[in-house]
């Protein structure tokens, strides 16, 4: 469910690469100056069909968060007032393919020296205006550090939900504010880049080769979205490949302990049933009659087993995605699962049991 789960943007021909500026790189304005030459750079590249900056890649594993509220807007107290916030530049959300449900996004005017402006998503929205338009109310949040009160952020535009920090959190009300409006700039920035349906192998070449011309000390790494995306799953797929693999094993010990238990049952009764037969029971009454202790026992377990299970499974809520931990359903398919391996542990000796030859246990 989470590797299908809908991102909000089209992750199939995005690539993020992690720029490290050179150590000459120092101060904001030479650092924000060097991250937008390396955004024109590769949207220049051929096989390139976007590029853009930002503080942040969504789902890259960093992220920043800050308490915000909307003046006149839904008053909302604790850790609700907590919004996150990405800086991103022109053509970030062209980049994405995230569509501006209102307003407009960012322009070459929006500079660290003018107006402070921001373009909200939807769960933004829901969460701290409510109903009514969101373009040209004032947030308020302190976006750099050292700010002893809130800084005015008119909202100039409203974008489609999309995930930001993992598909396991979902969305998340969302402050995007301009690149060069974002507080103090680190040495790193990633630029994403939207491949034309002509990119190959030759791109990565050609960015690193425009990335170079930028700035010659400069450390770069490629990572496709894909790839990314993989990555912040990767904790739940080792919990589903563990949890499948020892539950696999349990089931097959489970099945070889009833098997072992049923033979060893079936032979020190081999002389009960070996006179049952010769008194005249067949052998499908004996498959039913050592089949039906089976029964009991698996029966027995079974209801065991799910009563303890409802009761545990408060525990592992945190393991699971769009799943109810009381899911009647799995608990049913679980159950009808332990059955049908406990009637075939069980069978097999049943059926040996049924050939017998009366005469010859006796005999014996």
């Amino acid at each position: 469910t989470l590797t299908t789960h809908p991102l909000g943007f089209d992750a199939s021909q995005l690539m993020v690469v992690n720029v490290t500026m050179g150590p000459g790189a120092t101060g904001d304005n030479i650092r924000s100056e060097l991250a937008h030459r390396f955004g024109d750079a590769a949207a220049h590249v051929p096989g390139v069909e976007r590029a853009a900056i930002s503080l942040f890649a969504p789902m890259s594993g960093v992220s920043w968060n800050n308490f915000v509220s909307v003046r006149d807007g839904i008053t909302v107290t604790g850790k609700q007032r907590e919004a996150w916030i990405n800086g991103v530049g022109p053509g970030w959300f062209e980049t994405y393919g995230i569509r501006l449900k209102a307003g407009r996004g960012f322009e070459p005017a929006d500079t660290k020296t003018g107006q402070r402006v921001a373009v909200v998503n939807e769960a933004f929205v829901k969460r701290f205006i409510g109903d009514g338009p969101a373009v040209g109310r004032i947030a308020l949040a302190r976006l750099e550090p050292g700010l002893t009160s809130d800084s005015e952020i008119v909202i100039v535009g409203v974008a489609g939900d999309s995930i930001y920090r993992s598909v396991r959190q979902g969305i998340v009300p969302v402050m995007y504010i301009p690149f060069d409006q974002g507080g103090r700039l680190g040495s790193q920035v990633p630029v994403t880049i939207r491949l034309s349906e002509a990119g190959g192998a030759d791109v990565e070449r050609g960015l690193a080769a425009a990335f170079a011309s930028v700035d010659t000390q400069a450390a770069f790494s490629f990572r496709s979205y894909n790839d990314m995306l993989r990555g912040t799953l990767a904790p739940e797929r080792i919990t589903a490949l563990l949890s499948a693999f020892f539950g696999a094993l349990a089931l097959l010990l489970a099945g070889l302990g009833l098997y072992g238990v049923t033979s060893y049952s079936v032979n020190r009764r081999r002389s009960e049933i070996a006179v049952r037969m010769a008194l005249g029971a067949n052998a499908p009454s004996v498959v039913r009659t050592v089949l039906g202790r089976v029964g009991v026992m698996v029966g027995a377990g079974v209801i065991v087993g799910a009563g303890l299970s409802l009761w545990l499974s408060k525990f592992v809520t945190t393991l699971l995605y769009g799943l109810p931990p009381r899911d009647l359903m799995t608990l049913a398919g679980a159950a009808a699962v332990l059955i049908v391996t406990g009637l075939v542990a069980g069978w097999l000796p049943a059926r040996r049991a049924s050939r017998l030859d009366p005469s010859v246990v006796l005999r014996d």
